[in-house]
């Protein structure tokens, strides 16, 4: 099989309703077994009055909660010994009543001690998940006039819930394992007007020089890492014409390449890519929207607007109150170059990882965090940390999302594995474990869509989880 148990196992006595007094069942077990479910259990109609032409129709019948669908066991006939007779000849001549067509018929002995097992199967349904066990009991006389009529709840409790099964959960700890690193420093440098020379003693440019420097260094102190590619992406402010913009962007860009190349010789590539980046109106926005200017709003929606160039942009930006206050504090900050080293390293082992995760964890690569988290135990607070960590480091990876959703589904938080995985929701690999988390929640509609697509994406686990969710 696939083997799915689902038993519920109930040593109860019933007493009798109204119309069938003192009849039990005991020992009653309904089980889900490949797709099938099956009643088992024992009538004890030893304390039952059952007249020569009397009838009791016994059916146990799944109910919905909601009472909208519902599926009969075979039922029981118990019948006086007049009846017994009447009703296999209607069985014969085929014109019994469907209710009793295919029933267990038993002939009740007068005044003895008589015991019944009752037994059947049907196809499970999925909406059976939460179904309740009851028992129709309806009596009849001769004639089959009524007598009376009972129905009572055997099993008042879900007879299989899917949130609990034992579902196949596989992280991914090897994806995303390249050994090239990419790493981002902002140097905001400061120019003389139409000039493009580095001078480290301009305004701030010392400070925003020990940046790089810092980024460099770094590298360069840790002797499994070597510098593979720079490029450097030169900004300007947009206070002149955009060609020239464009041009000085590049100047400055490319002057930097020529600095930095003279201070660290042949420690980075001789060859540094450079390129210019024109004018930076984002920054300058972004700048403007933290900034505490009164006419933020309107200089906003300066930058927003519809030119048929920058430099008409900057002229209307210009006409504005603060544009001084701009101009100082704000075009400034987009004035920067843009460095990014691409570095390689040789792979860590658990005890290096450990090492460099307490300075530089955006060293590491996602294997070898995720080798670095399995080496704590499980459930403890340092894997869970460290697969977190994985994220903040590899923030657009499924698979580190899908490890520490693992984590948090595993620890009982499918609600954070959701959120974790819903990013990146169309990335193979994923709909397995989100389909996992939802049937945790009970969201079992969502669950067969994502097991359903990660089956056709090759997960090995999917269909042996839609299995378990429908009950299979």
């Amino acid at each position: 099989m696939k083997q799915l148990k689902m038993m519920l196992v109930a040593f109860l006595a019933f007493s009798a309703g109204a119309v069938a007094q003192n009849i039990t069942y005991n020992n009653i077990t309904v089980s889900n077994e490949e797709g099938v479910v099956s009643l088992h259990t024992e009538v004890d109609l030893s304390q039952l009055e059952c007249k020569s032409q009397q009838m009791l129709l016994v059916t146990p019948v799944l109910v919905a909660p909601n009472g909208m669908q519902e599926k009969a066991f075979k039922p029981l006939a118990v019948c006086g010994a007049k009846r017994a007779k009447a009703l296999k000849r209607q069985i014969a001549l085929r014109n019994a009543r469907e209710s009793v067509k295919d029933a267990q018929i038993v002939r009740r002995e007068k005044g003895k001690g008589q015991a019944v097992t009752m037994y059947d199967r049907i196809p499970y349904e999925p909406w059976m998940v939460n179904a309740n066990l009851v028992v129709r009991e309806e009596m009849t006389g001769c004639a089959e006039c009524p007598v009376g009529m009972n129905e009572r709840d055997l099993v008042k409790r879900p007879l299989f819930d899917p949130s609990k099964c034992n579902y196949l959960l596989s992280p991914v700890c090897e994806l995303g394992g390249e050994r090239t690193r990419d790493a981002v420093a902002k140097a905001y440098i400061n120019f003389i007007v139409d000039r493009s020379e580095i001078n480290p003693d301009y305004m701030n440019n010392k400070a925003e020089l020990a940046k790089i420097d810092e980024l460099i260094s770094k590298i360069k102190k840790d002797r499994s890492l070597s510098i593979q590619s720079m490029e450097i992406v030169g900004n300007a402010s947009p206070e002149a014409r955009v060609e020239y913009n464009q041009k000085l962007s590049e100047r400055r860009a490319k002057s930097l390449a020529t600095y930095l190349k003279g201070k660290y010789g042949d420690a980075i590539p001789g060859n540094i890519s450079t390129k210019g980046n024109g004018e930076d109106w984002a920054t300058v926005r972004e700048e403007v929207q933290n900034s505490d200017l009164k006419n933020r709003n309107q200089i906003i929606a300066v930058i927003d607007g519809d030119y048929p160039n920058e430099d008409a942009r900057d002229q209307a930006l210009a006409q504005q109150a603060n544009y001084a206050k701009v101009l100082k504090n704000i075009f400034p900050m987009s004035r920067r170059n843009d460095v990014q080293i691409r570095f390689t390293a040789k792979p860590y082992s658990v005890e290096e990882a450990r090492e460099v995760y307490k300075e530089n964890p955006q060293l590491l690569s996602e294997p070898e965090i995720y080798r670095l988290a399995m080496a704590y135990p499980e459930n403890s607070m340092e894997r869970t940390n460290i697969l977190r960590r994985a994220v903040e480091v590899y923030p657009n990876s499924a698979a580190a999302r899908v490890n520490l959703a693992v984590e948090a589904i595993n620890k009982g938080m499918s609600n954070d594995a959701v959120s974790l995985l819903l990013p990146v929701a169309g990335q193979k690999g994923v709909n397995g474990v989100l389909g996992v988390a939802y049937a945790r929640l009970g969201m079992y509609d969502k669950a067969a869509d994502c097991f359903n697509k990660a089956a056709q994406e090759g997960d090995a686990n999917a269909n042996k989880n839609l299995d378990m969710l429908m009950g299979r």
